[in-house]
């Protein structure tokens, strides 16, 4: 009696091996497919290299924190979705961030930054391009200008006032200029949040205190630069933006004015 009690134990345990090894190989990872927004990267070929080391591993018991943690050091690429799909693979979408300023950190460095204020490089050797928009600061020579913290790439860029900055930022998302504008300056002090843009046919528009409907200015004095179709006519001049008495924005060129 106790010998058939012990086979049928022996039985039930080889079962339920035999059902955990089946249940784990069955989702166990063998796919990783990625999804790029670019066509081809040299980097994919280092990111799939990176995520191969996650092959052979449960797919039950894969967090998907942990391969987002992974790709990290990617500082090139931002991660929209890791997703398990089973029985045993795990699908990806990645966004190539694209450089679009370069930002001057005042101590012969550029900090190549992406849309959203992520550094992709800290770099000595910036050349200006039609692609790139160069944001300088004005340096007042005491604690109350703009000045920036310690960064790294793949970190977002930091300063001693984040809310002018990325309300900078903004403001050339809002209206699209990446085309047209060539630099961008920043001028803090106690006073003031300026922020003066200067395109490529010379022409700077000046937006006093960038936090107070920063991007309702911008895209008034740009409006007013775009209403000129000849370069030349607005050529070397400036748009200067004020409120008025009655809350509307008013955009007025210093020549032609």
């Amino acid at each position: 009696m106790k010998s058939k009690r012990l086979y049928v134990i022996l039985i039930a345990v080889a079962y339920v091996l035999a059902l955990a090894l089946s249940f784990t190989y069955i989702f166990t990872l063998k796919n990783i497919n990625i999804e790029y927004n670019v066509a081809y990267s040299e980097e994919s070929i280092f990111i799939e290299e990176k995520l191969n080391d996650f092959k052979g591993k449960s797919l039950v018991f894969l967090d998907e924190a942990e391969i987002e943690d992974a790709l990290l050091e990617f500082v090139t690429f931002k991660t929209l979705e890791v997703k398990k799909v089973y029985p045993n693979s795990v699908s990806i979408k990645l966004f190539e961030r694209q450089p679009i300023f370069a930002v001057n950190l005042n101590n012969g460095s550029y900090a190549v930054i992406d849309a959203e204020g992520v550094v992709l490089e800290i770099t000595q050797a910036f050349s200006p391009s039609r692609e790139i928009i160069l944001i300088d600061t004005v340096l007042t020579g005491d604690d109350n200008g703009l000045a920036f913290n310690e960064l790294k790439a793949g970190s977002k860029i930091s300063t001693n006032d984040d809310q002018m900055f990325y309300a900078v930022i903004a403001m050339a998302k809002k209206i699209n200029l990446y085309n047209c504008i060539k630099s961008i300056k920043l001028d803090k002090n106690v006073l003031k949040q300026y922020a003066y843009f200067t395109t490529y046919t010379g022409v700077e528009l000046e937006i006093p205190q960038v936090l107070e409907r920063g991007e309702d200015k911008i895209e008034v004095a740009f409006n007013e630069y775009d209403s000129y179709e000849n370069d030349y006519t607005k050529s070397f001049d400036k748009i200067t933006v004020s409120v008025q008495q009655d809350d509307t924005i008013k955009a007025v060129w210093s020549k032609k004015s």
